[in-house]
């Protein structure tokens, strides 16, 4: 599992963020942000410059990718193939856990598990 203030590395995938059941909001917001990583196919900046407004519903998610360095650009997430490695339920189940308001990816307090303001 991955400690919650280490990035990710090359050997954690998102299989064994499942695999280890980890159903805390840390949990979900750790696999959004693997399959979305995957899914929009760009570096880490971009994920962290996403505000919930940037990610709308549609077929799966139009996810519009606004901060880029080489230009911004709308891209089409679809549904997983694997309910417990979809992109779309990921974020969905991350977003309702943590009643996100502006930024999409947000830090966690380490106790309480609650979203942090900045």
């Amino acid at each position: 599992m991955l400690a919650r203030c280490d990035p990710a590395r090359p050997e954690d995938s998102p299989q064994q963020v499942v695999e280890q059941g980890d159903d805390r909001k840390a949990g979900f917001r750790d696999l959004a942000l693997m399959t979305m990583h995957f899914a929009i196919a760009g570096p880490e900046h971009e994920l962290a410059g996403l505000r919930t407004r940037d990610i709308t519903e549609g077929r799966g998610l139009i996810v519009n990718v606004r901060v880029s360095k080489v230009a911004p650009r709308k891209v089409e997430v679809l549904y997983g193939s694997r309910a417990y490695l979809c992109p779309v339920r990921a974020w969905r189940r991350w977003k309702e856990a943590a009643g996100l308001d502006y930024f999409a990816f947000r830090r966690l307090h380490n106790r309480w598990h609650t979203a942090r303001t900045r």
